[in-house]
């Protein structure tokens, strides 16, 4: 039985219904509702923890996300707001301040350390939207946008360079793709160098170097998604730097997944919190799942579907499906493990506008029993199939989409797969917290 329900307007009701065998509710009030099952933590009362805890900033294309983790995920306080200029426009063009965002992500700490009268955290960690980039000055400060992974100004790089894609894809890992930080670098240059001085740099780097006040580096996992890095040497490419015109000189350092990078502000800390992890967003929410060695099939359902795996390092790599380090660390400078994905975009009248717009518009369709929600779940069944091995029965579902019941219904109607919600939906900031642990010396209850 499906319920259309603008007469479920909180969470206790929604709870009885579904507990009556309905098998999905619609409300009219699809984010209030979603905090009220529990989508993030109440932040408008102090925090009070004794305990030890680490900051995470998630850096993602609709929001950045501020949140205090306890050792063994618990998240104890959330601050989210837009991000800046993160909805694309009309055209070509998707863009962000990247000077905007570095103080916002400034702003929500503080804000954050004001939800909380426990001790400042141990350590901090940011995860970041990985395709995402941005060209600085010999000052480290923004010459021009952040050019988002969802521009589009780089098809006729593509173009031009598409004799040469099964040389870059095993060189990088990774497909020819207008999405990649150096596409959208050379298309917003045109054929022009760039200028003495500028460092074409991922924004999660950007916002660590503003935020620390050290000069950016890039981890292996950001890297990966320049589409300069040479995956199994974790060192920039000659060849990839030779194809699209640029030199070393213009690129941040490689510094491991998981170490010192100075430290961020946190009111009544002087000495401030050591910024421990940088890393690439997926491969935090796999880790959220699946932990640093996780070698089980994954679903991170947010911004995009990401059907993802993790596998030893030195195994074959899986035609036509994406590959990237895992993480690294001081101790391990190549990645001991990687991960294989696949993106399976959402359809398009759920991309447009902001994210809460967008999942009432899924809630609709899948009450409605309309075929764009089964089409994005069938392709999802389909890219983890081809991501399967023999002893994969159940499918681990992260995202900010896994707290929705209908969706959630849908993927368990639809996969020959058991989907299981993993008790912390929000995968990527607990992943970029338990790394940030490993980086910290604290222990991770339960493994």
């Amino acid at each position: 039985m499906s319920v259309w329900a603008y007469v479920a307007p909180d969470a206790a009701t929604c709870r009885a219904l579904l507990g009556r065998g309905c098998e999905r509710v619609f409300v009219d009030d699809y984010p209030r509702l979603a905090r009220e099952l529990g989508e993030e933590p109440d932040t408008s009362a102090a925090v009070r923890d004794a305990g030890p805890r680490v900051l995470v900033l998630d850096l993602g294309s609709s929001s950045i996300r501020a949140s205090l983790v306890r050792p063994g995920g618990t998240i104890l306080a959330t601050v989210r707001e837009p991000t800046p200029g993160g909805a694309p426009e009309d055209g070509p063009r998707a863009e962000h301040d990247a000077t905007a965002v570095a103080e916002q992500a400034a702003r929500q700490i503080v804000r954050l350390a004001h939800a909380s009268d426990g001790p400042a955290p141990v350590a901090a960690a940011i995860a970041s939207q990985r395709s995402t980039g941005l060209w600085v000055g010999a000052d480290g400060r923004p010459v021009g946008p952040a050019v988002s992974w969802r521009d589009g100004r780089g098809a006729g790089i593509v173009a031009r360079l598409e004799s040469r894609a099964a040389e870059f894809e095993r060189i990088t890992g990774l497909p020819l793709d207008a999405a990649w930080t150096a596409v959208t670098a050379r298309a917003t240059l045109g054929d022009t160098p760039p200028p003495p001085g500028w460092r074409l740099v991922p924004l999660g780097s950007h916002v660590a170097s503003r935020l620390t006040g050290e000069p950016p580096d890039v981890d292996p996992t950001l890297a990966n998604r320049t589409f300069l890095l040479d995956a199994e040497a974790i060192d920039w490419s000659p060849v990839m730097l030779e194809a699209f015109g640029f030199e070393t000189s213009h690129l941040p350092p490689i510094a491991p997944t998981v170490c010192p990078r100075g430290r961020v502000p946190w009111p009544g800390t002087p000495q401030g919190v050591p910024l421990l992890v940088l890393v690439g967003d997926q491969q935090a929410a796999y880790v959220g799942i699946a932990g640093p060695a996780g070698r089980r099939l994954a679903l991170n359902v947010g911004t995009a579907g990401f059907a993802m795996r993790g596998r030893p390092r030195g195994t074959p790599r899986l035609p036509g499906i994406r590959r990237a380090p895992l993480w690294t660390s001081e101790r391990h400078r190549l990645p001991p493990a990687v991960l294989d994905e696949i993106p399976v975009p959402l359809p398009d009248d759920f991309r447009r506008g902001p994210a809460d717009d967008a999942a009432r518009a899924l809630a609709r369709a899948v009450a409605f029993g309309e075929k764009a929600p089964a089409d994005w779940v069938a392709a999802l069944g389909t890219a983890l199939t081809r991501l399967r091995e023999v002893r994969d029965a159940s499918v681990r579902v992260a995202g900010g989409w896994a707290n929705a019941p209908h969706l959630v219904a849908l993927l368990r109607s639809t996969l020959d797969l058991s989907v299981i919600v993993h008790e912390q939906t929000e995968a990527t900031t607990v992943g970029a917290a338990r790394l940030a642990c490993a980086g910290a010396g604290l222990a991770w209850p339960g493994g």
